[in-house]
Order: C-alpha cells, then structure tokens, then sequence
C-alpha cells in the first residue's frame, strides 16, 4: 500500500475527490466544501487518506484473514451474543450469520 497516508495538513494527492458536510444544527441545512478542511480533527475516524487500488489491497488482506494471526481471525468472525443488557449479536469487526 504505498498510496496510503495518515496526513497532518491539509494538502491531498490528486486527482482527489471532494468532501461536503452539513455544518448547521438539524433543519437548518447548509451544505460546505469540506475537502481542504485539516483532517487531524478526525483522527482514526477519517485522517486516512488511500487510493481505491490501495483500498482494495487491504479488503482483500483483512477479508481473508492474511493480516492477522488465525486466532484473531476467528474472534473477527465469530459473533458474540449474551452480553447482559445488550440486544442482538456482536462481532470484532466482520460478523456472519
């Protein structure tokens, strides 16, 4: 993966596709450019910055398990149920039924 990068300005590599956000409280729509916006804000939740070819790389590594020991991934398809107070069934990351 060598089109990925955790970036700490704002600067993209082209060609990049644009971003928008809804920056008014609910009912109140205003819809802005956020592409340039600096993405240390989001941190692990979105300061990733990949290529759709770099992307696909990595799906098919975790989707295979080829990134992680077998014993983890097991515990990443194996749902979990019971948890007191919960509703449903939960998995660490890929769940299938």
């Amino acid at each position: 993966m060598t089109q990925t990068s955790w970036p700490t300005t704002t600067a993209l590599p082209t060609p990049y596709a644009h971003g928008y956000t809804d920056d008014q409280p609910a009912g109140a729509r205003r819809i802005v450019e956020a592409t340039n916006w600096n993405p240390n804000w989001a941190d692990a939740a979105g300061q990733l910055v990949s290529t759709v070819d770099d992307m696909a790389k990595w799906t098919k590594g975790m989707g295979s398990g080829a990134l992680v020991s077998p014993e983890m991934q097991t515990q990443r398809l194996t749902w979990v149920s019971g948890i007191p107070g919960a509703t449903g069934n939960y998995g660490l990351a890929i769940g299938r039924s």
